[in-house]
């Protein structure tokens, strides 16, 4: 089976892209949305919570995410601290959904914003990175989550430039929405279906940078 990451900063539209992967019978593990689950049910996650913040983090068997992102949001060590506890399990996660789909798929992927920053890197063959310019990506951030566009700004800041994703990645695709998306996708899975493994880098492709 090859693992298959795809990544990019926000309003890069790497969940449309990972949306195409699933139509082309390449099954995506959403890494935010299980991350979301599995600090609501993991007993783990929840035993280290609540020994560092306090059982007052859960209201009863409910995280409390408003009081949780006020203490990360507030406190840098916060987040790095819940960051590390969080995310091995969500890679664990990952790998167990991946082998469960060994049988039947020989290839899945996982769509991360943060793939690097949270140690899935490691556990994929390839990474294919999803980028956009600014402008692009601040209106569809804005319009997405209906706020700012400071807001968003901060955001980006905040993420890996997204420069260098591409750079760091085997695969590239641009979703300015001027290029086609379908075509770079085909591109990507058929080249792996071709060469398997074997490791790329974006310029490698020819891709444009943006």
């Amino acid at each position: 089976m090859i693992l298959i990451g795809i990544t990019g900063g926000i309003g890069s539209g790497k969940s449309v892209v990972a949306q195409l992967f699933d139509l082309y019978g390449i099954p995506v593990y959403d890494s935010d949305r299980n991350a979301k689950r599995l600090m609501a049910n993991s007993k783990e996650i929840r035993d280290s919570l609540t020994a560092i913040f306090g059982e007052t983090i859960y209201k009863g068997e409910t995280l409390d995410r408003d009081a949780l992102a006020n203490i990360i949001f507030a406190d840098e060590s916060a987040r790095q601290t819940v960051n590390a506890i969080v995310h091995p399990v969500v890679c664990k996660d990952f790998m167990l959904w991946a082998d469960s789909l060994a049988s039947t798929h020989s290839m899945v992927a996982v769509e991360s914003a943060i793939l690097y920053e949270c140690g899935l890197d490691e556990y994929v063959d390839l990474i294919v990175a999803v980028t956009a310019p600014d402008d692009v990506r601040i209106a569809r951030a804005c319009r997405r989550d209906r706020t700012d566009e400071q807001h968003i700004r901060e955001r980006m800041t905040a993420q890996i430039d997204q420069h260098r994703i591409a750079e760091m990645s085997d695969f590239h695709i641009t979703n300015d929405g001027q290029q086609m998306l379908i075509p770079q996708v085909e591109r990507i899975i058929e080249t792996i279906k071709h060469h398997g493994k074997q490791r790329y880098r974006a310029a490698r492709l020819g891709a444009d940078r943006v």
